[in-house]
């Protein structure tokens, strides 16, 4: 972290840490609600390219998925490299989120329909610390 802030003097834990709190609770609404375009501006070409996939198979088989974030009970930084001007930052959410997914006709596929469950994830940001653009990108998402 202390390399990221000599590269980026803008840089602040706490700051970044409330923005990924952000980015997190609308990338999971965006995937969700099957909104490629919300997702272009917050996640990189993998990632999007993951998520496309998984959108597109969803609507292929006519289902739907509903997602509500209900809390996030932990979001903290767990690494951090700088790669030449890209930085890196690796958060750990744990998060309780009601989630389903239907057929077409409205049954309950996978999840529940009002039932929180705990999710823990790690995403990875990144972020060109020479670019004047202050928003980071959600690179990779992993089970934690």
């Amino acid at each position: 972290l202390a390399e990221i802030s000599s590269a980026d003097p803008g840089f602040d834990s706490v700051s970044f840490l409330q923005g990924a709190r952000q980015a997190y609770a609308m990338i999971v609404t965006a995937f969700a609600n099957g909104d490629r375009d919300s997702l272009r501006g917050m996640v990189g070409e993998e990632v999007l390219a993951n998520f496309s996939a998984a959108i597109a198979a969803r609507e292929a088989a006519r289902q739907t998925m509903q997602t509500k974030l209900t809390r996030i009970r932990q979001a903290r930084i767990s690494d951090a490299a700088l790669r030449g001007k890209i930085a890196e930052v690796t958060v750990k959410f744990v998060a309780d989120l009601i989630s389903c997914t239907r057929d077409a006709q409205g049954a309950v596929l996978s999840g529940h329909p009002s039932l929180a469950q705990e999710v823990s994830e790690l995403w990875s940001f990144s972020r060109d610390t020479a670019n004047v653009d202050p928003n980071w990108t959600l690179v990779a998402t992993a089970p934690a």
